[in-house]
């Protein structure tokens, strides 16, 4: 059975679609298209580099993932005594609320006190981290807590984290808590309530802006992930190391004007049209239809025409039982003028048990 993963794009030279080099202060950049991945621009994305506090993206991920967002979080000495938290050691919240208090004022505490309550310790948790992270494709990422203050160990680049923040904002429960400028939350224990404002200064400032999720630290310098979108256009943005606060905010617009003006998003193929049969060994049936989740999106950047994109299929042979209705049994490839832009996974539309087929096993018997 094929891995769940958050399939990307192609790389580009620095400006895709022949643009201009942008003139940025961070010397690690990138900005995608939000529905497939492809690369609008980028430059160092690879690098290697300390992301603080966008590290919180996975936390909250993780944690909505988990589900349970009326568990009550119990804030513990350890999650109290870390610096930049305005928490208390027993302090206690629901989990929504505790999402919040991380996310909206990048709160260090609450993202140890959600980690030590979902798997017990930071370790453990890192542990999760890290193998959500391997699901995701970030090869240059390595997670040792879910706050992203500086450990040496503790790594990922522009690429990485955009990829992240991609995968994140396909959740509505996300989107919604990033794309919150203010917000009362409310404490169970003690009795209290306190009022948040977003550290993202480009919501409500910046045209189309969603999210996601600030970061920094003295060696990590500014940090920023950020989504907007305009009409049918989603952009995901992300720059690290910026030389202060102020400049990733900067260079973020940058970025998503050179986004907007360089792709534009328009409708490919109904998810309908993409159906194919994939063959089943070992199964009770011998093949179950597949389509991918949502209709197929054209990334188009400058100067590309729509009639340069084809759409090919990437099926196994066949695909061992058993198999689960929304298990990945193969992947649309988008390709522009024969280069591969990016692939969609293909979705087993039914459940198929370990058993006996006479055309399976036929199939099985001539070409597998």
């Amino acid at each position: 059975m094929l891995l769940a993963v958050v399939i990307c794009c192609s790389a580009f030279a620095a400006s895709a679609g022949g643009g201009k080099r942008l003139k940025l202060q961070s010397d690690a950049a990138i900005v995608i298209d939000q529905a497939t991945g492809r690369t609008v621009y980028e430059d160092g994305s690879t690098l290697k580099r300390y992301p603080a506090s966008t590290t919180k993206i996975m936390t909250c991920l993780l944690a909505l993932e988990d589900g349970h967002m009326d568990r009550v979080v119990t804030v513990s000495h350890n999650a109290a005594n870390v610096e930049s938290t305005q928490l208390h050691e027993g302090d206690q919240m629901t989990m929504k609320e505790m999402l919040y208090e991380m996310m909206l004022v990048s709160d260090n505490g609450a993202a140890i006190a959600i980690a030590e309550s979902i798997a017990g310790s930071v370790p453990a948790f890192a542990d999760r981290m890290n193998r959500r992270a391997h699901d995701l494709g970030m090869g240059d990422t390595r997670f040792v807590n879910p706050n992203g203050l500086h450990n040496d160990r503790h790594f990922s680049s522009a690429r990485d984290i955009a990829k992240l923040a991609r995968a994140a904002m396909e959740r509505r429960d996300f989107r919604e808590i990033v794309g919150t400028k203010r917000r009362e939350i409310t404490w169970i224990t003690p009795n209290k309530t306190a009022v948040l404002s977003n550290t993202n200064e480009l919501l409500g400032k910046y045209q189309g802006m969603t999210g996601i999720k600030t970061g920094y630290t003295d060696l990590a310098g500014g940090c920023l992930a950020s989504g907007a979108e305009r009409g049918k256009t989603k952009l995901v943005a992300v720059v690290l190391h910026a030389p202060d606060e102020d400049s990733r905010f900067t260079d973020t617009r940058k970025l998503l004007d050179y986004g907007f003006d360089h792709l534009k998003d328009e409708p490919g193929r109904r998810a309908d049209d993409m159906e194919q049969s994939v063959w089943i060994a070992g199964g009770d049936t011998w093949h179950v239809h597949a389509r991918p989740k949502t209709d197929l999106t054209y990334p188009v950047l400058k100067g590309e025409r729509h009639d340069e994109f084809t759409v090919k299929y990437d099926i196994p042979r066949f695909v061992n039982a058993p198999v689960k209705a929304g298990d990945e049994v193969g992947y649309v490839v988008l390709q522009h003028k024969g280069k591969e832009v990016c692939r969609v996974p293909l979705l087993a539309d039914g459940n198929v048990q370990e058993g006996f087929s006479l055309v399976g096993r036929l199939l099985h018997f001539f070409f597998g």
